[in-house]
């Protein structure tokens, strides 16, 4: 069974731009901005390129994947490191620590619910990988599943956000069931850079040290320290 992904992922494709808070509109200004000492300020020098494999992830191609030894690193735009080359993101800065494969299946815009049932599908139908880890992402999120592999997600400040539902309680029992499912089989780690969301689930704050090109995703530094308490973290659960 093939991942969820978002419905406006280009696959197989090389975009300089996410096309979101990443645009060259946004690095223009950005530029005027910050000035000549800014880490993006030249193109080319801090370049950025966001290549997406065939499950629609800032990732390497699925025949490359070896599962069993790798570690799955799920969460939404922080993840998949909007605003940062591949070399900057936590799953390639928490690979080259560890020296095992971290997959990114970070999901720009994605909640708590994509992640976890993402989860599932990795659960049921791959092979069970070193270790999974969650940055969870706002409780509030939430997914419309639109079809067997595509997803359009949803955030508190869309108009079309259906608060009713009360998401947030929702998204709680998500995060329950994903532990249990990974209870006991493999190495497992929560984490999230939303405050709310870090308190109410009791898993690790990570705060914000830098930001990223686009001036609205975490930056390398964060990413780093991020990448470096997991490691240490997983170590200590025996990885």
């Amino acid at each position: 069974m093939r991942l969820f992904v978002n419905e406006d992922r280009k696959r197989n494709e090389i975009a300089y731009w996410d096309g979101g808070p990443d645009s060259k509109h946004i690095w223009y200004k950005n530029r005027l901005v910050y000035g000549k000492n800014w880490y993006y300020y030249k193109k080319n020098e801090k370049h950025i390129s966001y290549i997406r494999n065939e499950f629609g992830f800032r990732e390497r191609p699925l025949a490359e994947i070896d599962w069993k030894n790798s570690i799955i690193l799920f969460g939404c735009s922080v993840v998949e490191g909007i605003g940062n080359t591949l070399e900057d993101t936590i799953a390639k800065q928490l690979e080259q620590l560890l020296d095992i494969p971290v997959l990114n299946f970070g999901i720009s815009g994605s909640g708590i619910d994509l992640s976890c049932v993402n989860s599932l599908i990795l659960h049921n139908d791959y092979p069970t990988p070193k270790a999974v880890v969650q940055m969870w992402s706002g409780l509030g999120r939430y997914s419309n599943f639109l079809t067997s592999t595509e997803s359009k997600n949803y955030h508190p400040t869309r108009e079309d956000y259906k608060a009713e539902y009360i998401w947030e309680e929702r998204n709680r029992y998500y995060v329950e069931a994903d532990r249990t499912l990974w209870k006991d089989k493999t190495v497992y780690y929560e984490g999230s850079t939303f405050l709310q969301t870090a308190r109410d689930l009791n898993v690790t704050f990570y705060d914000e040290l830098d930001k990223g090109r686009d001036q609205d995703h975490p930056g390398p530094k964060t990413n780093k320290s991020i990448a470096e308490d997991i490691a240490e973290n997983l170590k200590k659960q025996g990885l």
